[in-house]
């Protein structure tokens, strides 16, 4: 099999540098007024006239002249020339195997004739389609001095975006933000719609982008990302802008800066958050993109902390970005931290008919976490592309747990074990990680390499000291142990990628390998010896895919579609490094993919896909080493368990009308798990010990969402219908008894979004969910039930510039069985605001969170072995006072 590779890697190497290079091909031109003044900076776009993807743009020089590299694919595609205050003009052109460049030579840009000042724009009139880029345009619109993008987009028809930022268009989650087509200081799309102002904005494009990969690489694929293109206006692209607030009453504080600098292409960008209200409005995102595991604890819906207790959070970041002869650079710093205190209590029941078990844990805790990234991107495309990312995070943490916990036999209500642990623990993390890239359009039009390499070390120190005390059915034991933890994670993954035209198609091969190492050593102290045996460890995991992989792409008409295989020879190898003892495994696994789409117009399609890829285990699951966290419920590694097999069917269903403002947005996915990993709890007198298993059945879930979207009223109000249903079939063992589990969900929240009239605006979004959970042996467990989900808001404006503002979530859960327990909880919001200043550039704003002091922490898991009820501390009801000043130094 060496040789195999070998060979196949010297083929694809043999044609990197034996393939003649080719000829730049290349469309010039100039863009002048009708009286013959060339126009310095207009904008000239190449788009693909059957999808409107976006293949390359650029500005004129002052002479109005442009150039730029023509489209590598074949096909009918757009020149299009912008420029304010003038009409757009659209020029098509067909490029095929004979196309050798074309001189456009002179454009005329018409003057309109006339322009909109400060009138009410109908949603007909503010909205156009152009191929699958839905086009609002936003200079025309008049809003508030001090109004930022999120203000925009809620008085958007078919637009809506949370409180935490997530933005949704006509039902469809916005995955990625760009302003002027370029990322925004990483993909957090609050720094964004919280940070430009609503004045600097022309258009929002919203549109299907390509993928990360294929902007890299330059060899077109099928993944697509549903974005936002903020364009801004010319004469506002130089100058400085940004806000300042700080908010502080009765020991609660809420401060936030942001500051921009534009000049032209070149864009510097920095924020700073203090915050314990538990409200960080930017830049949480960019805590999880950099590694922290701080960003995934605050809602996207609401940008509210969910997490357990009270946290003080900092974050701050410094960006600078620049464009200039088909070269990019962006480079960006941050820091962020927190500081997380708070109680939690859980009651867990395992398996009532096998072996009768309730675990009760009350646990007092203090995290403190802080972080440093840096990241630098260049970007290099003249005669070949060149691809450049490194990303640098350093990250420690101190924790401290005291937990005081007990199981109990339920049959006969004994205690079996009593456990009181204190942990101590200090951690520090560094990470390295560069993608480098190289690509190039051979001498054959669509005939292209790509050759790249991604690097990434990891290194992770862990020192933990733990006090214990425990009773297991009287005998007493007194332990404390010192366990240092020491791993290195190291991956390098490479690839080849050649695309050669057959057939007015693409074929597309590739060579991947993937290298991923770990080692981990665990050295425990302790003056239990048997502690010392079960936490200690040193082990090597290493895990290596060799993958070929083929894909044709065509097109037809309406009809696209690829179809290919790839076959991926895996290893895997365990190395305990005490006894020199190891376990080796070879895998061979097929891996087919198809992908269709059906384009019955623009903004009607339909699209099938299906895939089989294959998951490999961790160190953490095959490491056979018992980790320490809690003594009562220990996880030990299984250094047998598999990769399993993940095959995914997809379906979509998009029609969209702009003349009715209606859109229907159905998406259908089912998928089958064989080989899949599950969970094993033996119940030992000294407590549980739970181990990853491969579970020898199929797994399967379906999926299903729809959104229906409309207009319902001149003014523009819309409502959305969206629906969530999903069913789940998956297995756990205990005592390795097999247990079946079936879990059925479904989710309507009917979505009301009313425009303000009267100096009044409310949205409203409420309804029912259902859960279903049914277990073939532990049946006292199985669940039925209804709940209800809502959040609402009311704006009204007061005289003297005074505007109230109101939120409101409502959550209700029934009771259940076991822990007699339900929430019914009403979260409101109100703040009022005074405007201020000569532009109303000061605002003064007196708010209070949960003013009915309901916040309660609450999770509920039905998960594979048994039910788990969590409360915690939380943030309740506070009172803040708040000065916040816009900046604005733009030109223009």
């Amino acid at each position: 099999m060496v040789k195999t590779i070998a060979s196949i890697t010297f083929f694809f190497l043999f044609l990197t540098f034996n393939v003649a290079y080719s000829q730049d091909i290349e469309i010039k031109g100039a863009v002048y007024t009708e009286d013959g003044i060339a126009l310095n900076g207009s904008i000239l776009q190449i788009i693909n006239q059957q999808d409107s993807i976006i293949h390359t743009f650029g500005r004129t020089d002052k002479e109005g002249k442009f150039s730029f590299l023509a489209p590598v694919d074949t096909g009918q595609f757009f020149l299009i020339a912008i420029y304010p205050k003038h009409t757009d003009v659209f020029i098509p052109f067909h490029v095929d195997d004979t196309f050798s460049g074309r001189d456009f030579g002179t454009i005329e840009l018409p003057l309109n004739s006339v322009f909109l000042e400060e009138v009410v724009i109908t949603a007909k009139g503010l909205m156009s389609v152009n191929g699958d880029t839905l086009e609002y345009n936003i200079g025309a619109l008049k809003f508030e001095p001090n109004a930022r993008i999120e203000d925009i987009i809620n008085d958007l028809p078919g637009m809506q975006i949370t409180r935490g930022g997530q933005i949704y268009s006509h039902g469809q989650i916005i995955e990625r933000v760009l302003v002027d087509g370029e990322p925004f200081f990483g993909n957090d799309p609050t720094l964004v719609t919280k940070n430009i102002r609503a004045d600097m904005v022309d258009k929002i494009q919203v549109y299907d982008d390509i993928s990360e990969n294929e902007k890299i690489t330059g060899i077109v694929d099928s993944d697509r990302r549903k974005t936002i293109d903020v364009k801004l206006k010319e004469d506002k692209k130089s100058g400085m802008f940004g806000s300042a607030e700080g908010g502080y009453l009765n020991n609660y504080y809420n401060n936030v800066v942001m500051l921009n600098t534009f000049r032209g292409n070149r864009k510097i960008f920095g924020y700073g958050a203090l915050s314990n209200t538990g409200k960080l409005g930017v830049g949480y995102k960019n805590m999880v993109a950099n590694g922290s595991a701080l960003g995934n604890q605050f809602d996207s819906s609401t940008g509210k902390f969910l997490g357990e207790g009270t946290p003080k959070v900092y974050s701050g970041g410094l960006s600078y970005s620049n464009i200039w002869n088909r070269k990019k650079l962006n480079t960006s710093v941050s820091i962020s931290g927190m500081n997380v205190e708070g109680t939690k209590d859980i009651y867990e029941l395992i398996d009532p008919d096998v072996n009768p078990l309730s675990n009760t844990r009350n646990t007092d805790f203090q995290r403190k976490s802080h972080n440093q990234s840096f990241r630098i991107n260049y970007e290099n495309e003249v005669a070949s592309k060149i691809y450049l990312d490194l990303q640098v995070n350093h990250s420690k943490q101190t924790g401290f747990i005291y937990q005081d916990s007990y199981l109990k036999r339920i049959a006969d209500n004994v205690v079996a074990v009593h456990s009181n642990q204190v942990n101590n623990s200090n951690g520090d993390d560094f990470t390295t990680s560069l993608n480098a890239n190289w690509s190039k359009e051979l001498s054959k039009k669509g005939r292209r390499i790509s050759i790249g390499i991604s690097p990434e070390l990891k290194s992770s120190k862990m020192d933990n000291q733990i006090i214990l005390e425990t009773n297991n059915l009287g005998e007493e034991n007194a332990d404390h142990l010192e366990i240092a933890k020491q791993k290195l994670d190291y991956k390098i993954n490479s690839n080849l990628v050649y695309s050669e035209p057959v057939f007015n198609g693409s074929l597309i091969n590739s060579f991947e390998n993937k290298n991923h190492s770990v080692s981990n050593a665990v050295n425990t102290t302790s003056n239990n010896l048997a502690y010392e045996d079960r936490f200690s460890g040193d082990h090597r995991y290493s895990y290596i895919e060799n993958k070929l992989k083929s894909i044709y792409r065509r097109s037809i008409d309406k009809f696209s579609g690829e179809i290919g295989t790839a076959i991926s020879f895996d290893r895997s190898l365990l190395k305990d490094i005490d006894t020199q003892i190891s376990l080796k495994n070879d895998f061979i696994f097929f891996q087919p993919l198809v992908n269709l789409r059906y384009n019955i117009s623009s903004t009607h399609r339909l699209e099938f896909r299906y895939s089989k890829n294959n998951i490999a285990p961790t160190l953490l699951q095959v490491q056979p080493i018992t980790y320490s966290d809690d003594f009562i419920n220990m996880y030990s590694g299984n250094k047998y368990l598999e990769p399993e097999s993940v095959s995914k069917f997809y379906f979509n269903y998009y029609n969209f009308k702009l003349n009715k403002l209606r859109a229907l947005n159905s998406e259908f996915e089912f998928n089958v798990k064989n080989n899949a990993v599950g969970y094993n709890i033996n119940t030992l007198s000294e407590g549980n010990l739970i181990s990853p298993v491969n579970i020898k059945k199929n797994i399967y879930s379906y999926t299903f969402h729809t959104t229906y979207g409309k207009e319902i009223s001149k003014k523009k109000d819309y409502l959305w219908l969206p629906l969530d249903m999903k069913k789940e079939l998956s297995y756990s063992y205990i005592n390795s008894i097999e247990n079946r589990i079936i879990s059925t969900f479904i989710d309507l929240r009917p979505s009301f979004a009313f425009i303000k009239r009267g100096g009044i605006r409310f949205g409203l979004a409420a309804g029912p969910s259902y859960e279903r959970i049914k277990y073939s042996e532990n049946t006292d467990f199985n669940y039925e039930g209804f709940g209800i989900k809502g959040t609402g808001n009311v704006d009204i404006d007061l005289p003297l510039k005074f505007q109230l503002k109101q939120n409101f979530n409502y959550l209700y859960k029934p009771k259940y069985t076991f822990s007699n327990t339900s929430l019914n909880q009403l979260l409101w919001d109100a703040s009022l605001t005074k405007l201020f200043g000569k532009n109303d550039n000061f605002t003064l704003e007196l708010s209070v969170n949960d003013l009915l002091n309901k916040n309660t922490g609450l999770q509920r898991v039905y998960g594979n072995t048994g039910f788990t009820e969590s409360r915690y501390s939380t943030i309740k009801r506070y009172f803040l006072l708040t000065i916040k000043f816009d900046i604005n130094k733009m030109k223009g």
